[in-house]
Formats: C-alpha cells, structure tokens, sequence
C-alpha cells in the first residue's frame, strides 16, 4: 500500500527509494519489513503484473537509466506518451520529434527534463514500438509511427521512371513498416511522402 502511495504522489521511484519502503523504519513491524533483495524484487514484480505500478529495471540486462529509476505510476507514463503522439507539433513534422522538442509539449512540473530520456526509452520497448530512433547528423529525432497519416498523402503525378517495390506478407511482421520507414527516409523523393503504412 505504502509503495503504491508513494508511486502516485511521486510518480517515478528511485531504486534506493523502493528498498527503504520495503525495509520499513523502527515503528514497522519486523514481520512487515522486506529486507531480503529476492524477495523486494518479488514484490516488484507482482506489483508490476498487478499494473499497479510500472516497473523497469526486472530484466537482468535492462539500460543503467532504467535500473536505476524503478517505478513510475503507469498514468504518468500514458499520460506523457498519448501528449507525445497526439501532439499537432509531432502531427505537422510528418510524425517526427526531436529530443529537445519535449520540454515544450509535456507540463515541465510533472515531467522534468532529467526523465525525457526515460519517457522516449520507454517508448522504444519492443513491446510498444511507439518510437523510433531517426539516425542522421543533428539533433536526436524520432519517428511516432502512431502521428503519421493514416491514408496516404495525394502526390501528385508518379514519374514514369519511378521505381515502386509492393511488399505483400500474410501475416505482417510488428513494426515492420514504421522500421522501414525509419530506413528509408534518407532515400525519399524530394518530396518525402509517408504515412503510417508505406512511404
């Protein structure tokens, strides 16, 4: 309860954070603290598949930034991630967002530039594919496959010389087209023309 408490009146955890909840102080019953480190993982874990927090850091081979920020209230997370996709900045940029752009479009109370970082990591698990890393030169941009169009773009007249490849899977691979579009950004025309199903 005390975890879940602390989860949403702080939003995001430290590590160390957690381990002292969990150790309770003197006026804590010995039968309430959890001092063991197994069984405080535990405790994440099951709190984690109960969704009634988010914790990162489980996987023995999660990023250092992860491990070190244990737990987030899954709202403030969803809530930073929907303002992110929705945003008509990241809509009018073709799905685009750069690192530096997000102080400007979440509230800087409740999402400091120190967990920007966090925030866009998280959004690039496997398991969410909501971003994607654009490798050039400059600022760090990614893709919001969700903020691209979802019909495609009228371009005009198709030059006869137009080479065109059609791809056409059964079952479509998850993040394949949002991936190869990320690819082939580079090799566009000098109208680059994406949406959220092809480029």
């Amino acid at each position: 309860e005390a975890i879940a408490r602390q989860a949403r009146a702080k939003s995001v955890l430290p590590v160390r954070a957690f381990e002292r909840l969990c150790e309770g102080n003197k006026s804590t019953p010995s039968d309430e603290r959890i001092t063991d480190p197994n069984e405080q993982r535990a405790l994440l874990a099951l709190l984690h598949d109960l969704g009634v927090v988010v914790a990162h850091g489980l996987r023995q081979n999660a990023p250092a930034v992860r491990r070190e920020i244990t737990i987030l209230d899954p709202n403030w997370l969803t809530q930073a991630i929907y303002t992110l996709i929705n945003s008509p900045t990241v809509r009018d940029q073709g799905g685009e967002l750069r690192l530096d752009q997000i102080g400007g479009l979440l509230d800087p109370e409740r999402y400091p530039e120190l967990l920007h970082e966090l925030i866009v990591s998280m959004m690039q698990e496997p398991s969410l594919s909501l971003c994607l890393p654009i490798s050039d030169a400059g600022p760090l941009r990614f893709l919001l496959p969700d903020a691209l169009p979802v019909n495609e773009p009228d371009y005009g007249v198709w030059p006869d010389v137009a080479l065109r490849f059609r791809y056409q899977y059964r079952l479509l691979p998850t993040g394949f087209i949002p991936r190869f579009i990320v690819a082939a950004h580079r090799s566009l025309t000098d109208h680059p023309t994406w949406w959220r199903t092809g480029v």
